[in-house]
């Protein structure tokens, strides 16, 4: 993104809309991947998602950021 990445994007939703369920993706770039999004995790990401991720695993992410808060850290990686 050109503009600002990631963690500074769901800082900023979560600033604007709390009640917002955010799912979270990363590869990592030129960052540990897991550190990241255990980060949006205490930011408040209510899913994370570790690339490569499957089709299914999106859409079982997606389901539970619309359920509701993750108990468990995320679908996979957080």
């Amino acid at each position: 993104m050109p503009d600002m990445d990631g963690i500074e994007v769901l800082r900023t939703l979560k600033f604007s809309h709390p009640e917002l369920p955010v799912v979270v993706m990363s590869g990592g770039g030129h960052y540990d991947t897991r550190l990241l999004l255990k980060t949006a995790n205490l930011l408040g990401a209510v899913v994370t998602l570790e690339k490569p991720f499957s089709p299914p695993e999106l859409a079982s992410a997606l389901e539970q950021a619309l359920r509701g808060p993750s108990h468990d850290g995320g679908a996979r990686g957080g």
